[in-house]
């Protein structure tokens, strides 16, 4: 549960200790500098907008489904179409006929 300093209305702040690689870190400056922020406010940002985005997939898995995807649509039809017709209308069937059970 984020915690607010009801007297100035901001957010409690944490204190937290990371261990980053000097490329992390720089890249952090060079924000702070550009964007005219803190360090902090960087970090926060950044985790903010990663986290809005956590349910969306990532390129290496988007790349995974759509190769998935074209393997598929690349496959030969093992069946007649009216077979696949006959299975769908009987799945159909059996849904309808799921929510009349009798007493």
């Amino acid at each position: 549960m984020i915690e607010y300093d009801r007297v100035h209305n901001v957010m409690k702040s944490v204190r937290a200790t990371f261990s980053l690689d000097a490329e992390t870190a720089a890249a952090i400056q060079r924000l702070a500098v550009v964007w005219r922020i803190s360090k902090s406010a960087v970090v926060r940002k950044a985790v903010e907008e990663l986290d809005a985005r956590r349910d969306l997939l990532t390129e290496k898995e988007r790349l995974r489904l759509l190769g998935t995807l074209d393997r598929w649509l690349a496959t030969d039809v093992t069946r007649p179409r009216s077979e696949a017709l006959v299975e769908i209308e009987e799945i159909r069937e059996a849904r309808r006929a799921a929510g009349r059970h009798q007493l």
